[in-house]
């Protein structure tokens, strides 16, 4: 979202990861848990965690991330 993005930018991380959680939940039910997006999706949100001093939030999403990757790989 772009909100969450300029939110993020502007040193405002609190506003921001909750807009960015309801972008990941959107993108789960427009594209499916198991869609390239919704992989790129967790990473932009785990970044955003990691910003905000959140790492084990971070580090979840960064592990779905990657499993999901690794399953389109097969």
């Amino acid at each position: 979202s772009s909100l969450a993005v300029v939110y993020r930018e502007s040193g405002r991380i609190e506003e921001a990861l909750p807009i960015y959680e309801k972008t990941l939940d959107f993108s789960r039910a427009k594209n499916g848990d198991d869609s390239p997006l919704t992989f790129r999706v967790c990473e932009f949100v785990g970044i955003a965690h990691l910003e905000a001093g959140r790492p084990e939030r971070a580090a979840e999403l960064f592990a779905e991330s990657l499993a999901g990757y690794r399953d389109l790989e097969g």
